[in-house]
Parts: structure tokens; sequence; C-alpha cells
């Protein structure tokens, strides 16, 4: 007894590639061929989806590392300036803020892209409230007219008819 359990070799544990081929075949055996294609579309959809995933995760990491990464400035020759390290965001802070105050040439001298846009806005809110309170006042004005119409048309009738009312 002792000398047989010495000969048998002990199973070794299956890796994860084979697990999955075994269970793939047991899967499949008795699958139809659009069954089998459905499912490695399906298992092909997967994998997209996990690298999608994976890669959104890795531009998530990068972006964020980029924005808050410190770069050297340079003038129009590549040559370094005084000012100290900046990083992309505060870039970005910084020409959104010019962008925004600065001030425009021709007719508009002396107003800044800020002061249009909020000119604008308020235009077109002041603009759609008038459009409304006309809308409405059009709608009393009917509403009276009709009214009145109708007063105006039962004293017609009255009088033709020689009703006192």
């Amino acid at each position: 007894m002792g000398a047989s359990t010495k000969n048998k070799a002990a199973p070794s544990t299956p890796t994860k590639e084979e697990v999955i081929d075994r269970v793939a075949d047991k899967f499949l055996k008795n699958a139809g061929w659009d069954e089998r294609q459905s499912i490695l579309d399906l298992i092909g959809e997967r994998i997209e989806s996990r690298i999608r995933d994976i890669g959104d995760d890795f531009l998530k990491e990068a972006m964020a590392e980029c924005l808050t990464t410190p770069m050297i400035r340079t003038n129009q020759f590549g040559e370094r300036t005084a000012a100290g390290p900046i990083t992309i965001r505060e870039f970005i802070a910084l020409k959104m803020e010019k962008a925004v105050t600065m001030t425009r040439d021709g007719y508009n001298r002396g107003s800044t892209v800020l002061d249009q846009v909020v000119e604008s806005a308020i235009s077109r809110k002041m603009k759609r409230e008038l459009e409304q309170a006309a809308e409405e006042g059009k709608k009393q004005i009917n509403e009276a007219i009709k009214a009145e119409a109708a007063s105006l048309i039962q004293e017609t009738i009255s009088r033709v008819a020689g009703i006192k009312l």
C-alpha cells in the first residue's frame, strides 16, 4: 500500500487558461455554430469593454497628472522665461481670464468679452420676458374683446326681439 502511493504523481493545479479552456469546451460541446459565434461575440464585446475601461482609467490618471505637473515657461523661441513653472490647469485659467477680460476692438471699444456675454444674456432674457408679457397682454385683450362682443350681441338681440334686460 505504501509503495503504490509513492508511484502515483500528485495532480497538478490547472492554470487559469486551462480552466477557461475546459469550461469553454464543455459549454460549447453541444452548441451549434450560431450559438458559438454569439458566445464568441459576447466574449469579444466584454473584452473590448474591459480594455476601454482600463484605457479610460489610464487617460483619467494621465490627464490629472498632466494638468497638475508644473511645466517650464518659455517664449516663442523655446527659451526659458523669468516666470516660474506653471501647471496646465493654471495656464488654462490664465488664458480664460485673459480671453474674458480683454477689450474688443471696433464699435465696442472699452467693453470686454465678459461685458458682451453678460449684455447679450441680459438682452435675450429681457426679450423672452417681454415676448411673454406681450403674449399675455394679447390674451387679456382678446378675452376683453370677446366679453364686450358677447355683451353687444346680447343687447342687439334683446333690442331686436323687444326684450328688456
